[in-house]
């Protein structure tokens, strides 16, 4: 049981295991949408601004590559240095 001192309850009175997993995609869509984008991201991290590489290891074309960094508003993401 949870007791929190304040009229209303913050993020910080729910326990941590609830914290860390606050946020559930509503729906199958949602869920292949973010994990599509996390898959992009994590590529450019390990390419940087190389796209052709990406595609390549994506195993897209350069113009689906570049249509779903626009779906995702990624067009400018250079990846991690």
């Amino acid at each position: 049981m949870n007791f929190c001192h304040n009229p209303e309850i913050t993020p910080e009175d729910l326990p941590l295991h609830i914290r860390k997993n606050s946020y559930e995609p509503a729906n199958y869509q949602e869920a292949m949408l973010q994990a599509e984008r996390q898959i992009l991201i994590q590529t450019l991290n390990i390419v940087g601004k190389n796209r052709e590489e990406a595609a390549q290891r994506l195993g897209i074309s350069r113009a689906t590559l570049f249509r779903l960094l626009k779906k995702h508003n990624l067009i400018n993401y250079q990846g991690k240095p």
